[in-house]
Order: C-alpha cells, then sequence, then structure tokens
C-alpha cells in the first residue's frame, strides 16, 4: 500500500483499500510520500490505536465506566488487543477510573434517586461490588429525605394520609429505604401545620356534584361520597361534620 495525501490528510491506498491515517501515525513513521509503507502491518495497528484512543477520549466527556466504555468500543468495531491497550492507556493517565466514576455517579444522583436504585443502577454499569459498597455507603440517605420530604410537603393538597401513602410509594419506588423514608416523614408530619378540612370541603362538593347525576338515594349517595372520601384518608368525623 501506498501513502495518498488528499488535501491536508494522508492515506493509505491500493487498488481495493483506502484507510485514512491518523496525524500521530503520520508523524511516528513520517509517512508523507508516497512511496511502498514498511512495516504496514504496525503502521495499520497504531492507526487503529490512535483512532479509538480519540473516539474513547470523546466518549469520556459524559460519564463511562470501564465496561460501558468497552461495550461502546466494541460496538464500534475496536478489536481485543486495540481495546485493551486503549483502556490500559486511559487507566495509565487516570482518565478511566471505576472508583471516581462511581463517586460522581453518586454525586450526581443521590438527591434523585435512593441508594438502592444507584446500586442496581452501577451494578448494570459494570461497577465492582465492593466500589459500589464503598460509595452507597457515603450517602447521608436521611439527610437528602429530610430536604427532599420538606419540600415535598409545602405540596400538600388533600388528606394528610393520602399525601402521606403518596410519598412512601414515590421515595420508595426511587430507590429510598423504607423505614428511613416513614421515619423521616413521620417527623415531619408531627409538626405540619396544615388544616385539611378545606380540601376536604371542596373534595366532597366535587364528588357530590359528579354523583348526584346517577340516580341514588340520599342514603346512596351519602355512602358512596363517604366511602370514596374515606378511601382518600380523610377521617369519618370530619367527613360527618361537612354532612352536617
Amino acid at each position: 500500500m501506498k501513502v495518498v495525501k488528499v488535501k491536508t490528510n494522508y492515506y493509505l491506498e491500493n487498488e481495493e483499500t483506502k484507510i485514512k491515517l491518523e496525524p500521530e501515525v503520520v508523524h511516528k513513521y513520517r509517512l508523507y510520500s508516497s512511496s511502498e509503507v514498511a512495516n504496514l502491518e504496525l503502521v495499520i495497528l497504531d492507526n487503529q490505536y490512535y483512532f479509538y484512543y480519540k473516539m474513547a477520549l470523546k466518549r469520556l466527556s459524559s460519564m463511562q465506566s470501564e465496561y460501558m466504555l468497552r461495550k461502546y468500543l466494541i460496538e464500534k468495531g475496536i478489536s481485543k488487543p486495540v481495546l485493551n491497550q486503549v483502556i490500559t492507556e486511559l487507566y495509565k493517565l487516570r482518565y478511566l477510573d471505576d472508583y471516581e466514576y462511581a463517586l460522581n455517579y453518586k454525586d450526581l444522583k443521590q438527591y434523585q434517586w435512593g441508594p438502592r436504585k444507584i446500586e442496581a443502577n452501577l451494578l448494570t454499569n459494570g461497577v465492582n461490588k465492593e466500589i459500589i459498597n464503598e460509595v452507597v455507603e457515603l450517602i447521608d440517605e436521611e439527610e437528602i429525605l429530610d430536604n427532599l420530604l420538606s419540600k415535598e410537603l409545602r405540596k400538600i393538597k388533600s388528606s394528610i394520609k393520602s399525601f402521606e401513602q403518596k410519598l412512601i410509594r414515590k421515595y420508595y419506588n426511587k430507590g429510598f429505604t423504607l423505614n428511613i423514608i416513614t421515619k423521616v416523614l413521620s417527623r415531619h408530619l408531627a409538626n405540619i401545620d396544615y388544616d385539611e378540612s378545606i380540601d376536604l370541603e371542596k373534595e366532597y362538593y366535587r364528588l357530590k356534584s359528579r354523583l348526584e347525576v346517577k340516580d341514588l338515594t340520599k342514603n346512596e349517595l351519602k355512602y358512596q361520597i363517604t366511602q370514596r372520601l374515606l378511601r382518600r384518608g380523610y377521617k369519618l368525623d370530619d367527613i360527618k361534620k361537612i354532612e352536617e
């Protein structure tokens, strides 16, 4: 194969193949002339290395574990020897580090997801279990929930019980620990200054207006309204006050 220059780029070329040369390879092997290339296999291997190395660096502009980066490069067609060479160099320069990746991931996600989900996602992304355990231990789940739930309770527009159950489900599904959710929530609810009777009254008359169009007796209407309000967490004594 011969070296061919097209504008500012250099290519290895024969009748069947054309390979663009990375600038590092051109300079390293001084491939400036159109003569036949010595050490062709080595040149091609080095060219692949520099091509995929730069691809890996670009990919690392977003957080990547070693597993994620390997998977990406394999999908792009890298050979195993070149892959190992690229990964080794990235570790040597500390551009790739699964502990740092896990730590940064924790910092980024800990106010969005709980420890269980962070742990599951890190496992999926190929991080070693020992690293995950060490990083997850750094999460102060109670402090984070204290911050998140105090903001949530400013938005309450229903019965306290209903809102409490909604928050428990929401944060459990986000990966937070159930007993810590209930502990922090109970602490906030014990000090909350909220009169749910206003929302109860609105909900009562909304249900009454909707159900009155049905062919119900007075007692049936009262029963259905009461049952629906009870399911939504309102207290029976408070419902009776509205009815009276």
